[in-house]
C-alpha cells in the first residue's frame, strides 16, 4: 500500500492524495516519511562535510533534519490555519500531515548531492535535477493542498506559499 502511494505522489495522481487524506492509518506513515526523506535530502546537501568528517557529515543531516521536521510540521499547520480560517476549508492538521508528508517524497531527491563527492563532474547533471526535484516537491504539495484543503488553485497556491516561507525561514535559520 506505502509504494501504491508513493508512485501515486511521484506520478502526481491527485486521487492518491485523496486516498490518503482519509487513511487515518498512514499518519505515522507520513511522518516517517518527511523525516526519512529530510535526512536523506540532507545527506546530499551536506555531502562536502562527510570528506572531512563522517561522524559530523551524519550528526549535521540528522540535525538539519529534524529542524525539517520541525518545520514541517509548522508548515503543515500553517496550511491547516491558513485554510480554515481564511477559506473556511474543512480539514484537520492530521489530513494535512497525511498529504503534505506523501506529498514531501520529492525532497528525497536532494539525496543526488552525495554524487559529487565521487565524481565532480556531476553537479552538471545533479544541479538541475535537483532544480526538477524541488519543482517536484512544490507540485506535490500544491496537489496534496488542494485535494485536502478543497479550496481554489490561488487559494491553494496562497497557502502553500506561506507555509513554505514559514519552512524556509525555520531552515534557514538551522542551517
Amino acid at each position: 500500500m506505502l509504494m501504491d502511494y508513493i508512485r501515486g505522489a511521484i506520478s502526481f495522481q491527485s486521487s492518491t492524495y485523496e486516498q490518503v487524506e482519509h487513511d487515518e492509518g498512514f499518519t505515522i506513515t507520513a511522518w516517517i516519511l518527511v523525516g526519512v526523506s529530510s535526512f536523506l535530502a540532507m545527506l546530499g546537501v551536506n555531502a562536502g562535510i562527510a570528506v572531512e568528517s563522517l561522524s559530523n557529515w551524519l550528526l549535521s543531516a540528522l540535525l538539519m533534519s529534524v529542524f525539517m521536521l520541525i518545520g514541517f510540521a509548522i508548515a503543515a499547520a500553517v496550511v491547516t490555519g491558513d485554510g480554515r480560517l481564511a477559506f473556511k476549508a474543512d480539514v484537520t492538521y492530521a489530513e494535512m500531515v497525511r498529504t503534505l508528508g506523501l506529498a514531501s517524497v520529492w525532497i528525497s531527491v536532494g539525496f543526488l548531492g552525495i554524487l559529487v563527492l565521487f565524481m565532480p563532474v556531476l553537479i552538471c547533471i545533479i544541479g538541475p535535477a535537483l532544480i526538477v526535484g524541488t519543482s517536484a516537491a512544490i507540485v506535490s504539495w500544491l496537489l496534496a493542498a488542494h485535494r485536502a484543503l478543497d479550496t481554489t488553485l490561488p487559494q491553494t497556491i496562497f497557502t502553500i506559499l506561506l507555509a513554505w516561507i514559514v519552512w524556509i525561514l525555520l531552515w534557514a535559520l538551522a542551517s
